[in-house]
């Protein structure tokens, strides 16, 4: 062994090579960068050309370099941008010295109609790698957005040189403003403010305190350096002379975090605050006080009182002339939505989601300022609270732009709307009637899940800012627009009474679901319909075959044609799609072979072609199957006409392999946590030996995805049935020798016969064992279907933890008693993933629930059950499809989702006003 000597020598020489390393790669980033910089008067010129990105020097933008690198000498810079194009990025440069490096380094990034995502590349580090630091989040809306990124000053004095920072556009077009503020570390938290924090301490810290906001703040007054001084904390944020500006304390809920029910004097004593956001404390105090308290405070503008345990109703003390954003979302706030709240003076931003407030809705005015208002999901006792019509003076408030009143319980017509609105979801609601006249502005509209009558316009060419229209489960009758409006990206109008043909598709949609209509004719092609990421046509009458645009699409992850009179599958030509995860053919009309590249198609999980009029037998398809790249976790043929054996190609189909699949989370099966698997090849004419591999890999995957809980295995295998024979084995294949008792009582669950000679059909774990037992077809095990989450679904138990209570009016339910299932909405993040380009089935994949960025991509909704995907500007936050069946001889059933729920968008991700 290495003395302790010999062990410290190595690991200076071995840090200092890494040292020098690090140098050599920053100095090569410097030289990279200094070859693609642009002006800064060239700023606004951000598109990439020939796939280069375009590098802006960030100490160019503002006031904030000395020696070519940031300096602290003054308190901050910052620069104004907008991203007009999905996925469109803007790369700042800057340069951090040595010798300057005596500082903490915030950046804060802000948003309006729009969001973005903002990470930081350190020295030397790859910009198409995954960044040093992803910003956090402070504040997220629809439309608006905070997040910011902190570096120590101990970490730049250790990795000084080139840094990159990225800022890209999530979704919209967000107008951002991108603030640096450079601390030295010779400011330090100022006597008078110590002061303060430590009268905050006093009253909302009981018994010293145990959470981290407390211990951050103890720590704080006490202080000598940066290393715990709170100017150089996270969010925090201080002036020159250190004073704090912004106090953000965000808490968990717990009963250690603050807990101040009569408030503290000290957070208006705070000298130069301007936001306070007190998010995830543990306030227990009523708006009267927390109003009064903070009266003194005129110089604050935001104050975020988001999941902070306030009670009681709501209160006029609470508008505060200073505030200009409120916050006051998911709380326990009861009573009526007094006028002050509709019709401020100063006050732009209130949100007040999640709680339990009555209607009706307050008039407007139209000198109120007031320019978005976010107040879905009002519920007491299980029901829609807030109820009313919408007030005729809303079209009066010509400074509203954003409204979100899904799932509160309104009733009435849409009436007037305000010329200057932007984003308006009114979805989950017992709105009816005809849909007004649009603003010309509008970016987002969602009227879903209500009862609205008649058609929509025939020309909607000029609404060129709508890029998401939500409109499934109405009463909508006739064709759609002819023409639609041209940067559409997202049209889900499932389950209304629409008909006639499609017409062309915008170049730049990504999400159209028209399933559960009277659609006929033949099924869009062209450029617009090459460009879609999913697209949901099942159950309408669409007929002739399917069209290039989709069989040799580059993007397409979802596609489903079920339940249609289409008769063409091989007139596609050859399959491209090298990202699709999800086709659906069943129940149509379809003949021929299976097309053999089928099973070449790389992302290919889940196929159905079930219910059609396919011949031939499998042995092309099984040929082309290789043990690399396992397609088909669910594969089902059943119902069809297919002749021949089950080659034993087929044992490399992903239905066979005991490693997990990842299915998109719309497209989940999954009812005990593991994805299912499906062998479906029932009801054909299939006759032949049975499958040697069949027996050993049941075994395998049984055991693997089923529980001793009765009906909790979640896979399923069918070969019997119809005019099929699969004759059993004259010996016992070596390889089940080896099978214990308790593995053949595992091959009994899924009742897989074969046939003997005496022309009975015997349950095969029986015939392995000697000990033969007739198969009872009337036995045979459906495939499970997914199960609705308690909370997400009406009439159900009560929520869980982080989920919004769904119980919806009765006119909801009887929609959804009367219409079959529907594909959700794509949510928010989904659709910023795709314009962004994002390649790659796992990339995709990971924008969808979920994405990317922050917490789901699409789950499981089940029928009889519905859930509402919708809350941001160009989707839902989307929890996808179903499987679900209401034959037992269904083995599979059509891929389809019951109607997106009456519940607005779950907790926890982008695109509500749940960080708000």
């Amino acid at each position: 062994m290495l003395s302790k000597t010999a062990a410290v020598l190595l690991l200076l020489a071995v840090t200092a090579t890494a040292q020098q390393q690090q140098q050599q790669q920053a100095q090569q980033q410097l030289e990279s960068a200094k070859r693609q910089v642009i002006p800064a008067a060239a700023s606004t010129a951000t598109e990439p050309a020939k796939g280069k990105p375009i590098i802006m020097d960030f100490q160019q933008l503002g006031d904030c370099t000395k020696d070519t690198g940031l300096s602290p000498a003054v308190d901050f810079c910052s620069t104004q941008s907008a991203l007009t194009k999905p996925g469109q990025a803007h790369w700042y440069r800057f340069n951090v010295l040595e010798a300057n490096s005596a500082f903490t380094l915030h950046f804060l990034v802000r948003t309006q109609n729009g969001r973005v995502r903002m990470g930081l590349w350190f020295p030397g580090q790859a910009m198409d790698s995954e960044p040093s630091v992803s910003a956090d989040v402070l504040l997220s809306s629809s439309f608006a957005q905070e997040q910011y990124i902190t570096i120590p000053a101990q970490q730049l004095f250790h990795s000084p040189g080139i840094y990159m920072l990225q800022v890209m556009n999530e979704y919209g077009a967000p107008q951002y403003s991108l603030r640096a503020d450079l601390t030295p570390s010779t400011t330090l938290l100022a006597a008078e403010d110590r002061k303060h924090l430590q009268t905050i301490i006093n009253d909302c810290c009981p018994n010293g305190g145990f959470s981290m906001v407390c211990h951050m703040l103890t720590q704080a007054v006490a202080a000598e350096s940066m290393d715990t001084d709170l100017c150089h904390q996270s969010a925090v944020q201080c002036d020159s002379k250190g004073h704090i500006t912004d106090l953000v304390l965000q808490g968990a809920n717990s009963e250690s975090d603050l807990t101040c029910p009569k408030f503290s004097a000290g957070f208006a004593a705070l000298p130069k605050l301007t936001r306070l956001d007190l998010a995830g404390a543990n306030l227990g105090a009523d708006l009267p006080t927390i109003g009064k308290a903070l009266a003194p405070a005129t110089q604050l503008k935001w104050l975020v009182l988001r999941t902070a345990g306030l009670q009681g109703e709501l209160s006029c003390d609470i508008i505060l002339p200073s505030v200009q954003l409120l916050s006051l979302t998911r709380n326990r706030l009861t009573g009526s939505i007094p006028e002050c709240f509709t019709q401020p003076k100063g006050l732009l931003h209130l949100y007040l989601s999640d709680n339990a407030l009555s209607g009706p809705l307050p008039d407007f005015s139209a000198d109120s300022s007031l320019q978005l208002l976010f107040a879905r999901d009002q519920f007491r006792d299980g029901k829609p609270s807030l109820g009313g019509s919408l007030p005729a003076s809303l079209a009066n408030a010509r400074n509203l732009q954003y409204l979100q009143l899904s799932n509160t319980g309104l009733t009435g017509g849409i009436g007037e709307l305000p010329a200057n609105m932007k984003y308006l979801n009114l979805s989950a609601n017992a709105l009816e009637g005809p849909l007004p006249a649009l603003p010309a502005g509008l970016v987002s509209l969602d009227f879903s899940l209500n009862s609205i009558l008649g058609r929509l316009p025939d020309d909607m060419s000029a609404h060129a800012h709508l890029v998401d229209l939500q409109a499934f489960a109405n009463k909508l009758q006739g064709p759609l627009p002819a023409k639609l409006p041209p940067n559409l990206v997202q049209l889900a109008v499932a389950a209304n009474e629409l008909d006639g043909e499609l017409s062309a598709l915008p170049r730049g949609m990504k999400y159209l679901s028209v399933a559960q209509n009277q659609f006929e004719g033949a099924l869009p092609d062209g450029p617009g319909a090459a460009g879609l990421w999913f697209a949901d046509f099942s159950s309408n009458k669409f007929t002739g075959g399917i069209p290039s645009a989709f069989s040799q699409s580059e993007g397409l992850v979802y596609l489903n044609v079920s339940r249609n009179q289409l008769d063409g599958i091989e007139a596609a030509g050859a399959w491209s799609t090298p990202v699709l995860v999800t086709l659906d053919i069943s129940n149509n009309n379809i003949a021929g072979h299976i097309v053999p590249e089928l099973a070449q198609q790389p992302s290919l999980a889940y196929i159905n072609l079930s219910s059609n009029k396919l011949a031939g037998n499998l042995k092309p398809f099984a040929a082309a199957l290789t043990a690399d790249t396992r397609v088909g976790a669910v594969f089902d043929v059943s119902d069809n006409q297919l002749t021949g054996d089950i080659p034993e190609g087929m044992m490399y189909l992903a239905a066979f392999s005991t490693a997990p699949t990842a299915f998109p989370s719309w497209n989940e099966l999954d009812t005990t946590g593991y994805p299912v698997k499906v062998f479906n090849v029932a009801r054909n004419n299939l006759d032949g030996p049975f499958p040697s591999f069949l027996s050993t890999a049941l075994v395998g995957l049984v055991a693997q995805h089923c529980s001793d809980t009765p009906g909790s295995c979640n896979m399923y295998v069918a070969i019997n049935g119809g005019n099929n024979k699969l004759y059993c084995p004259a010996k016992a294949d070596p390889a089940t020798k080896a099978l214990l008792p308790e593995d053949y009582s595992l091959l009994a669950r899924q009742n897989v016969g074969c046939v003997a000679k005496d022309g009975v059909t015997y349950e095969i774990s029986g015939v392995l064992q000697g000990k033969p037992v007739k198969l009872k077809l009337s036995e045979v095990p459906v495939m499970p279907t997914a199960q609705p989450r308690e909370a997400y679904y009406p009439n159900v138990a009560a929520a869980m933890p982080g989920d919004v209570p769904s119980n919806v009016p009765a006119s909801r339910v009887k929609v959804v008693q009367q219409q079959q299932r529907t594909m959700p909405a794509l949510p928010v993040a989904a659709i910023a993933g795709i314009v962004a380009g994002g390649v790659g089935f796992i990339a995709l994949v990971a924008v969808l629930g979920y994405v990317v960025v922050y917490r789901k991509w699409y789950t499981v909704v089940a029928a009889q059950s519905f859930k509402k995907m919708q809350e941001g500007p160009l989707a839902a936050t989307a929890e996808g499809a179903t499987v679900n069946s209401s034959s037992p001889a269904a083995a599979l059933p059509s891929l389809t989702a019951p109607v997106p729920a009456a519940v607005a968008a779950a907790e926890g991700t982008l695109g509500g006003d749940d960080r708000v």
